[in-house]
Parts: C-alpha cells; structure tokens; sequence
C-alpha cells in the first residue's frame, strides 16, 4: 500500500515539479548557454592583462614628450600623451577630467644640467602607475557591471520559469 501511494506522487502532479515541459526546459538551456557563454567572456577580459610589451609602447610614447629622458612631462602636454598611448593604456580624448580622476601628482622638476626649475611636471613612475590603476578599475567595474546583468537575468528567467 505505501508503495503504490509513492509511485502515484513520482506520477502524479508532483512529477511536473522536477520535470518541466519541454518549453521550459528550452527557456532553461537559453538561460544556461546564455550565463556560460557570459562567464566564458568574464575570463577573457580577466586574461587580457596589460602585458610587458604594453608598458613598452607606453615607454616609446614617452620618449617622444621627453627627448630630454628626464623623466617629467609637462602637465599640459599629458592629455595629449595619454591618448596617443594604445589601448589597454590609452585615455582617449576628452580626458582633462580623467586625468584629474587618475590623480597623478603634479610636481616641480630641477634640471640637474642648468638647475632650471620647471613646475607642473608629471613624472614617468606617477603616470604608469596611474595609468596601470585606472585599467584594472575599468575592469573591476567591467566585472561587477556583467555580475549585475547575469544575477538580474537569473533571477528574471527563474521567475519566470516558476510563473508557469
């Protein structure tokens, strides 16, 4: 007697619960290529670092606003710097408020040769670092911003996947 009452439940309405109609499974393996083709995406960009020859590029881009090799920029000249720079590094154009964003120091540089001081300089170290930050914020915010779309279209698919 136990036996047929528990093989009516497995057939019974309960069954529908752990088996959905082939129309909600198709909504479900939508859902499912849809988060990992999504987290396939998340471990590129988290793959696609800035890498050695990044930072070389960078450096021949510098060298072409220092002739000198000093190692400071003049502030004015940066936001010109900064977009003739490739990506990931690159801060395209307009920039001014970025540029105050990235929250380079600005300082005084002495020339060793004349002792000439000039102000408002930006050195070398300050501006990659800078420049190093705000890539890895871009893709911090990247991420949370695709962790934010996948948990909103979850939660949208598995209501209405109970709805029906």
């Amino acid at each position: 007697m136990v036996r047929q009452s528990f093989h009516v439940l497995c057939v019974g309405p309960a069954n529908n619960f752990f088996t959905p109609p082939k129309k909600k499974k198709n909504k479900l393996a939508i859902f499912n290529s849809s988060f990992f083709f999504n987290i396939q995406k998340a471990i590129e960009q988290v793959q696609e670092g800035i890498t050695e020859e990044d930072y070389e590029l960078f450096y021949e881009v510098w060298q072409e606003y220092d002739p000198q090799a000093t190692g400071y920029v003049d502030l004015g000249r940066l936001p010109e710097l900064l977009e003739a720079l490739d990506p990931p590094l690159a801060v395209p154009a307009p920039n001014r408020l970025k540029i105050v964003l990235l929250d380079v120091p600005i300082v005084k540089y002495t020339s060793p040769d004349t002792g000439e001081e000039v102000e408002d300089c930006v050195f070398y170290g300050d501006v990659v670092d800078a420049v190093t930050r705000n890539f890895f914020t871009k893709k911090y915010e990247l991420w949370e911003e695709e962790e934010l779309r996948i948990e909103v279209m979850s939660t949208d698919v598995l209501c209405n996947y109970m709805n029906r």
